[in-house]
């Protein structure tokens, strides 16, 4: 995935809990998922830029993750490319594959990479030992950062973690962040 172009890669072990109900009969145990950063000065700059900016990383995920699945079937197993609103959550396997943890903000912040990329995956039922989750202290900092909090122009981001389905997260007010996700061409 790597020479392929991915900035970031791990392994995760598929928890059948995690899988979309469309996926049906589901085989696969294993993800591998990758990251693609994408340009500091052109997210920087909020507006159609951006967006094509978000395409372009998006593209080069899908087309990543075709090649990927290509070359695990040359070896007999079965794979198939994840793409945003595949069969698992992507996020979710990004944590299990220790590529970071979810930021405040509700998004997933990499160590390396910060919060600006996009994420692509391809399962398999290849043998793969998994990476597993890493705690890289995300949630200490997002605890005492509070600037998403404060900047958020739709005051979606609640300032203190609760439990949501057995997990203490940060929640985000989806109703309250889509008017200006929109605007800002997300």
């Amino acid at each position: 995935a790597r020479e392929m172009g991915a900035d970031d890669v791990g392994i995760a072990a598929i928890d059948a809990n995690l899988v979309f109900t469309q996926a049906g009969d589901f085989a696969h145990t294993t993800a591998i998922v990758f990251a693609i950063g994408m340009k500091y000065d052109v997210m920087a700059d909020i507006g159609p830029d951006s967006q094509a900016e978000v395409h372009r990383v998006y593209h080069a995920l899908d087309e990543l993750g075709v090649r990927l699945a290509h070359r695990i079937a040359s070896f007999g197993y079965s794979a198939r490319m994840q793409p945003n609103e595949g069969d698992v959550p992507l996020p979710a396997m990004a944590y299990l594959a220790g590529l970071g943890e979810l930021g405040k903000h509700g998004s997933m912040i990499s160590p390396t990479l910060g919060s600006s990329f996009r994420l692509g995956a391809v399962t398999t039922d290849m043998p793969i030992a998994a990476d597993g989750p890493k705690d890289f202290g995300i949630f200490e900092v997002c605890s005492k950062c509070q600037m998403c909090s404060r900047f958020c122009p739709g005051e979606a981001i609640a300032s203190e973690p609760k439990e949501i389905n057995g997990l203490t997260r940060w929640h985000i007010d989806t109703p309250a962040c889509e008017p200006f996700f929109h605007k800002l061409y997300g």
